[in-house]
């Protein structure tokens, strides 16, 4: 199962960077990429500096945090900060453990790269408009919508293993 999710991942960031990719030349050559109170801009950077910037977003905060939570735990328990640890790693569990880490870090990774796709989304639409301007709502929807599935996650994992059965 944690290998499907894996794979889940991976082809979602790869459709997040072909999204980025395709939709990155409709953006002005001066792209509004930082917003303030009621959704006016006040940062920009040049198209290519964005598209560089939103290419490496989507990739990278993904993977790394699928990486860090589904795959180093294996190559350095030691590092891991799960409540019981010593119990959870031991011997008869360590690789039931591990297992359901990786698909934990994969719904996490998920999660990460949805927040990039949408990010992405809300910088195209902004820029949209004349002149740029967030659609707040919006932000605050695919904002609060990671935010829950962060702490939701943190909840199954604590819930998981919190009790030594």
């Amino acid at each position: 199962m944690a290998r499907l999710a894996s794979w889940l991942v991976v082809s979602v960031v790869l459709c997040g960077l072909a999204f980025v990719a395709a939709t990155s030349g409709a953006l002005p050559p001066r792209v509004a990429t930082h917003f303030g109170h009621g959704g006016a801009a006040n940062g920009w950077m040049t198209r290519e500096g964005y598209t560089w910037f939103a290419l490496g977003f989507s990739l990278l905060l993904p993977l790394a945090v699928m990486v860090s939570i589904g795959f180093l735990p294996a190559r350095f328990p030691k590092f891991v900060n799960l409540p019981h640890r010593d119990h959870w790693l031991a011997p008869p569990r360590r690789e039931a453990t591990l297992a359901w880490l990786r698909g934990f870090g994969a719904a996490m990774g998920l999660a990460s790269a949805l927040f990039a796709i949408g990010v992405h989304a809300l910088i195209l639409d902004a820029n949209s408009r004349a002149p740029a301007r967030l659609d707040e709502t919006a932000f605050f929807a695919v904002l609060a919508a990671f935010v829950l599935a962060l702490v939701g996650g943190t909840i199954a994992l604590y819930a998981k293993f919190r009790r030594i059965p």
